[in-house]
């Protein structure tokens, strides 16, 4: 009884053992953590699970905090990429008024700001000296066939991106579609912005003429171009053995207004699974169990994408 005094551990009221979450908690997460099957899956290369569900407090930031600290990895950083300045654009609002498909951008969006970060973390890019001695490094070894040039084409387009934080790179894409679309319809997007009842005031013959004419600056082409950059990209990167790994996490934050998110976080899994062609990238998302349910619920074109995700997709049960 004695020996059970001496060892016995008094706990102060302010004493704290860890944190509530893991992202603050450095001090006890890497020595506790619990080793889940799960985490094998989504660090593998060759395996296709990237998407990491689970309700609150399961783990799902524990087990990205855990890659970030053994391999080659980076977060990217919800609330720095200025998602916001798309549901407040008046040409963005005006296509979603007019009922255009916008996912198609926002897939090619998503893909962009990936690639642009991948390329930052392969060569080691921090600014516009590092960025001209990259490319003069590629160039230097010839264009000998499409799929090296596509890729040289797009680091050669957006090589003042390469020093440009996150924010500016989505600024900059969403601002290429934007001049598109005002310079088609310059006048009718400044009628949508000053009256809310525009769209209910358009004929249905009126808003399937805009319809198609807007189609051609947000159709499957957009992808088509950057699946030809991805292939070039993957070319590159598979010429040395280094593993890659970008961390998205956060979605049920409030990062995007919600009358857009759903589409958003749909067309973020539609976009990473394009990704999958780089063998030596891996882009882990966790999602909260009801943000994936609600996006499913409430974007309709991912009901059709259910049993296809299932691939993508790993639950953590414990």
């Amino acid at each position: 009884q004695m020996s059970n005094m001496r060892n016995k551990i008094i706990f102060s009221p302010e004493s704290s053992i860890g944190n509530v979450s893991a992202e603050t908690d450095d001090h006890f997460l890497f020595k506790c953590f619990v080793d889940h099957p799960a985490l094998a899956s989504i660090r593998d290369m060759g395996n296709a699970k990237m998407f990491l569900l689970g309700s609150t407090g399961v783990g799902k930031t524990a087990f990205l905090r855990m890659i970030e600290k053994n391999e080659n990895a980076k977060f990217l950083e919800l609330q720095e990429l200025s998602m916001s300045y798309l549901s407040n654009s008046d040409t963005i609002q005006f296509l979603r008024k007019i009922d255009v498909d916008i996912s198609f951008f926002l897939q090619a969006l998503w893909r962009h700001v990936i690639c642009i970060e991948l390329i930052k973390m392969a060569t080691n890019i921090e600014g516009q000296s590092d960025a001209k001695g990259f490319l003069s490094k590629l160039f230097n070894r010839g264009q000998e066939d499409a799929t090296r040039k596509f890729f040289l084409d797009f680091v050669e387009k957006n090589q003042g991106n390469f020093w440009n934080t996150i924010d500016e790179t989505v600024i900059e894409v969403a601002n290429r579609l934007e001049k598109d679309i005002n310079a088609e319809f310059g006048v009718e997007i400044q009628k949508a912005s000053a009256r809310a009842g525009y769209s209910r005031g358009l004929s249905e013959e009126k808003k399937t003429q805009f319809q198609q004419r807007a189609k051609k600056f947000v159709n499957p082409s957009l992808l088509a171009e950057l699946s030809k950059v991805i292939n070039g990209l993957s070319q590159y990167l598979s010429e040395r053995p280094d593993k890659y790994y970008i961390l998205i996490d956060g979605l049920d934050e409030h990062w995007i207004e919600p009358e857009i998110k759903n589409t958003i976080i749909h067309c973020l899994f539609e976009a990473c699974k394009g990704l999958r062609k780089i063998r030596n990238l891996k882009v882990v998302v966790s999602i909260r169990n009801d943000v994936y349910e609600k996006m499913n619920m409430e974007y309709p074109p991912s009901q059709g994408q259910l049993e296809k995700n299932e691939d993508y997709i790993v639950r953590i049960k414990w």
